[in-house]
C-alpha cells in the first residue's frame, strides 16, 4: 500500500524581535500543533508518514519515491527568499504528486507586492502599497495616511503590532526603521482601511467557497488596534473570529473577487484569502494564504485555523477536510 507523506516545518526557536537569528522559523508551526495535525491526518489516511521539511527531506523523498502515493505538502521552506517554493520545486524534480500550488505561484504569493501586481494586472482590487528596501526608498514620496507597515514576505502576523498602523510621517519612518533594523526584512507600506476584515477559504475539485468568516474587533480591549496583530491573533482569535455578518450582495462580490484571484495566481487544492472592505462595501485582497493553516481545535488554548473553522461551519469533520484536499490533488494527477 502506497503512503501519504505529511511534509511540515516545526518551530524549534520562538521568534524574538531582538534576535535576528530566530526570524527564519517565525512562520513555522509549534510542535504541539504539528502533533495534533499528524494525529488527525492519520485518522483520514491510515498509512501516513510525517517528515520534517529540512535539509534531509530531499534524500528521504527520493529514496521513498516509489512507495509514495502523494505528499501532503504543508512546508514553509528554509531560509528566507522564495522559501515556500522550495519543496514544491523539489517534488517537481522528483516527479512526485503533491498538494498545494506550483513553485512559481508560491513564490509570487509569498511576496505581497508581486502578488498585488499580478492581481492588479487581472483587474482585481488591492490596496495601494510601496516596497521599501532601505530608508532612502521613502524619499520623495507623498504618503496618504493612515498606512500600515508590515514585512513584505511574512505570514502569521509576525511583526504586526499596534504601532504598525501609522498616521504621521514620523511614525511611519520609525516603524519602517524597526522592521529594517531589528528584523532585516524588506517592508511593505500599505493603505489602511478601518472597516470589515473577512477570511475566505476555498477548496478545489470541484471549486468550493467555504463559509466566510469575519474579525469582530469591537470586543477587543481598548488598547488594541482593530487589526489581527500577533498579540491579538494568539490571545483573542477564538473570541473575535466569527461567521461573517454580511449581506448576499457583498458575499457574492467577495466570492467573485477571490475566485478571480485564485485563477490569476493559479492556486491549487486549498487556500484562504484575507479581504478588507471599505465603508462602501468595496472588497480588496489583503493577502493570499496558500496553503492556509490547518491547525485543529484540539489544543489547550482551543486555537483553530480559520480554514478549519470555515470547514466546520460547512459540516466537514477534520478528516473530511483533509480527504478533500488530498482528493483534489489526486484528481489533478489523474490518480484514482
Amino acid at each position: 500500500m502506497k503512503k501519504i507523506w505529511f511534509l511540515y516545518n516545526v518551530r524549534h526557536t520562538y521568534p524574538d524581535i531582538n534576535d535576528r537569528s530566530t526570524r527564519h522559523e517565525a512562520d513555522y508551526s509549534d510542535g504541539d500543533e504539528i502533533v495534533v495535525m499528524i494525529q488527525e491526518i492519520k485518522k483520514a489516511w491510515y498509512d501516513v508518514l510525517a517528515i520534517e521539511a529540512n535539509e534531509e527531506a530531499y534524500q528521504l523523498l527520493r529514496d521513498a519515491k516509489h512507495e509514495l502515493l502523494m505528499v501532503l505538502n504543508y512546508s514553509e521552506g528554509l531560509g528566507w527568499a522564495d522559501r515556500e517554493s522550495q519543496f514544491p520545486a523539489l517534488m517537481e524534480i522528483l516527479s512526485l504528486p503533491y498538494t498545494w500550488s506550483k513553485p512559481l505561484a508560491q513564490s509570487l504569493m509569498l511576496n505581497k507586492s508581486k502578488c498585488n501586481e499580478i492581481l492588479k494586472a487581472n483587474g482585481i482590487s488591492t490596496l495601494r502599497n510601496k516596497v521599501v528596501h532601505n530608508t532612502h526608498d521613502m524619499e520623495g514620496v507623498e504618503y496618504i495616511f493612515p498606512l500600515i507597515v508590515k514585512p513584505l514576505s511574512q505570514g502569521s502576523s509576525i511583526a504586526i503590532t499596534n504601532e504598525s498602523v501609522v498616521y504621521t510621517l514620523s511614525d511611519l519612518t520609525k516603524q519602517v526603521d524597526v522592521l529594517l533594523g531589528l528584523w532585516m526584512w524588506d517592508v511593505l507600506i500599505e493603505q489602511y482601511i478601518d472597516w470589515k476584515e473577512l477570511y475566505v477559504s476555498m477548496l478545489w475539485n470541484p471549486p468550493q467557497m467555504l463559509p466566510i468568516l469575519e474579525a469582530d474587533y469591537s470586543i477587543l480591549p481598548d488598547q488594541y488596534m482593530p487589526i489581527n496583530s500577533l498579540e491579538v491573533k494568539w490571545k483573542y482569535s477564538n473570541d473575535i473570529i466569527k461567521p461573517a455578518n454580511i449581506d448576499t450582495q457583498l458575499e457574492e462580490k467577495v466570492g467573485m473577487l477571490c475566485r478571480k484571484a485564485r485563477d490569476a495566481l493559479w492556486i491549487l487544492d486549498w487556500c484562504r484569502f484575507d479581504v478588507r472592505c471599505d465603508k462602501e462595501n468595496n472588497p480588496y485582497i489583503l493577502e493570499v494564504n496558500s496553503p492556509a493553516g490547518i491547525t485543529p481545535s484540539k489544543l489547550e488554548q482551543g486555537y483553530s485555523s480559520c480554514f478549519v473553522l470555515s470547514s466546520q461551519i460547512a459540516w466537514f469533520t477534520y478528516q473530511n477536510m483533509i480527504n478533500k484536499i488530498i482528493e483534489s490533488a489526486l484528481q489533478r494527477y489523474n490518480i484514482f
